[in-house]
């Protein structure tokens, strides 16, 4: 028997609450019940097999293709083409949305090749993505018919060999978000802005190394893009032109964030007023291109910039100059083969975002300042052949958790670190090469070995240690990286045998030991037997220190230890007595210990 203790009220309230959920729950129930045939009908059709028209078109696509290795189409059988490689459907309708036949980039070979592709795919009507790169469809015409996907928002035809003009009816694709023709280089698109402007949704092009050389009025189409754009890459497309000539100031290009232009042919100075609306701007790579003259002051307006690269050009000036002119939060500057000069300035401690610094081939000089090693996420370091000088210090690397590469080489730099130092980074690229390492092979280099962490094998790599002064053997640890790829020891003064039990077994260049006369073993072609050179045979170190000094002091270090020991055992009785009574006290209790093994052992034995 249940007791209310409530008063009227309540009670009523909940009767009436009762009473509005038991009627909530008898029409969901009464829905149910009416729509689920239906329900049951939408889900039979979704676990069944995809649109009979589309998987007859999708037949009809692989009847005109040759599946090279017989790793894509083979799985194209059965009913169910959704569960086909490469093919995706829609869950709500069961329409084909997406087909991806990309080479497998592991085998780095087309699944496909094809002098034509079949219109029958034309039945996929509510394909919104389509992806035929890396394939090989005979340098023929890209279809026309592929302007009529008007659902397409992905189209990757790159390194397709597809060849001949860009089809005008291509333009009609207004969805179009991605489109990349990158890697065609026999195609032919003259006439841009026959298609190139229509394609009003764009946020990524993709035409690097297509031959633009002969598109008219390329510059005036460029301008002709869609606000939409975010990404443009038009690197390796043989354009000739003066940089300050392109139309990106006064076009809709304002809300670029990535723009490849590299290795091309523009020539002249970077104009100052060029990027001055580009403030979305995160990449600018201009590699490989004429550009003289200093980068602009309106460069420090591109607050969003992470990426520069300059490399191979002929920028020139001071860089200190230039580096005021760059964004605070760079991360990545590529300065490589170009004509900058000056010291670099003590204040590159402020650039904190950096992990990228790669300054060689240019005419640096003075010294490398010690602020260099606080910048903690730099993971790539490149100074090498400028004309720098003095010493690096243990300071240089403070901080140099993350250094993954250092380039120094060709330089007037002498590495001063301590024999027992453990560098903070794990080196995976070393050039260190003309930098005054000798004549003691570098002990930290034996930190960079191989380790295994969480399974991943790191390690060394590349190493170059040429032009140091070196002498001695080759040491064992060089021989135990299992990484390495790529070694250059050359014009050093080591000697001895060339170690083969390891990783050196697998080099068989003998340049990367040149220079090296007393080496001896294969790559070489001199023979260890009979002429191998012995510790014997070496002349006396530059400070007058050989072999048989160092045994001999060895020697009477060994006999003047032992008679100090011995001598005062013999004259000091008590300390003699001390010492055999805490013998005697070990020994009792190795007997005692056993005695107690021994006897606990039988008796389990004898249990048994």
């Amino acid at each position: 028997m249940l007791v209310w203790s409530g008063n009227n009220k309540t009670m009523a309230k909940l009767t009436s609450s009762t009473t509005h959920g038991v009627l909530l729950l008898r029409l969901c129930l009464l829905l149910l019940h009416i729509f689920s045939p239906a329900l049951s009908l939408e889900t039979t059709k979704l676990r069944g097999s995809c649109v009979a028209s589309e998987r007859d078109a999708l037949l009809a696509f692989k009847e005109g293709i040759n599946d090279l290795h017989r790793r894509l189409l083979s799985s194209w059988e059965g009913q169910d083409c959704c569960r086909w490689r490469g093919v995706l459907c829609s869950n709500k309708t069961g329409h084909v949305v997406k087909l991806d036949l990309r080479v497998d980039l592991d085998l780095f070979l087309p699944f496909l090749m094809s002098s034509d592709i079949s219109p029958s795919i034309l039945a996929l009507e509510h394909l919104n993505y389509l992806d035929l790169s890396f394939n090989d469809f005979g340098g023929r015409q890209i279809p026309k018919f592929m302007g009529s996907f008007k659902n397409l928002k992905y189209l990757d035809l790159s390194n397709a060999n597809f060849g001949g003009s860009v089809p005008p009816q291509l333009g009609n694709l207004t969805m179009l978000r991605h489109l990349n023709l990158a890697g065609n280089y026999n195609l032919q698109p003259i006439d841009l802005a026959a298609w190139l402007p229509r394609l009003s949704s764009l946020n990524h092009l993709d035409m690097s190394e297509v031959n633009l050389s002969a598109a008219m009025d390329w510059v005036q189409d460029l301008s002709m893009l869609p606000a939409s754009l975010r990404i443009l890459d038009l690197s390796n497309c043989n354009l000739n032109a003066t940089l300050a000539s392109l139309p990106l100031y006064s076009s809709n290009l304002t809300s670029l964030v990535t723009l490849h232009l590299y290795g091309n042919y523009f020539h002249g100075p970077i104009p100052d007023w060029l990027l001055g609306n580009m403030t979305s701007l995160e990449v600018l790579w201009l590699e490989s291109n004429d550009l003289v003259g200093m980068i602009p002051k309106t460069m420090k307006n591109l607050h969003k910039l992470k990426v520069l690269d300059l490399s191979q050009n002929h920028i020139s000036g001071d860089i200190a100059e230039l580096m005021e002119r760059l964004p605070d939060k760079i991360q990545s500057l590529s300065l490589w083969e170009n004509n900058l000069n000056g010291s670099l300035p003590n204040w590159i401690e402020n650039m904190t975002s950096l992990s990228t610094l790669d300054l060689g081939y240019n005419s640096l000089t003075g010294s490398i300042p010690s602020e260099i090693g606080k910048l903690t996420n730099l993971s790539s370091l490149n100074l090498g052949s400028n004309q720098l000088v003095g010493m690096i210090l243990e300071d240089h690397f403070t901080s140099l958790t993350r250094l993954l590469e250092l380039y120094l080489n060709n330089n007037s730099l002498t590495m001063v670190v301590g024999p027992n130092w453990i560098p903070p980074f794990r080196l995976k690229q070393v050039d260190l090469s003309y930098c005054k390492l000798g004549p003691h092979f570098p002990a930290w280099i034996q930190s960079q070995t191989n380790i295994t962490f969480l399974g991943v094998l790191a390690g060394l790599k590349n190493l170059n240690l040429s032009a140091n002064l070196l002498t001695g053997n080759i040491p064992e640890m060089i021989d135990g990286l299992q990484s390495l790829e790529s070694l250059d020891l050359s014009n050093n003064e080591l000697y001895g045998r060339i170690p083969v039990d390891g990783q050196l077994e697998t080099f068989d260049d003998p340049t990367i030991y040149i220079g090296n006369n007393n080496l001896c073993g294969p790559p070489t072609s001199k023979n260890c037997s009979g002429n191998q050179t012995t510790m014997s045979d070496l002349p006396e170190h530059e400070d007058g220190y050989d072999m048989s000094s160092f045994y001999l002091s060895m020697g009477l270090g060994f006999a003047m230890g032992f008679w100090m020991v011995f001598g005062t055992l013999l004259f000091k009785r008590a300390w003699r007595i001390t010492y055999f009574l805490f013998v005697d006290g070990i020994c009792d209790r190795i007997y005692v210990f056993m005695v107690l093994k021994w006897t606990r052992l039988n008796a389990r034995i004898k249990k048994k």
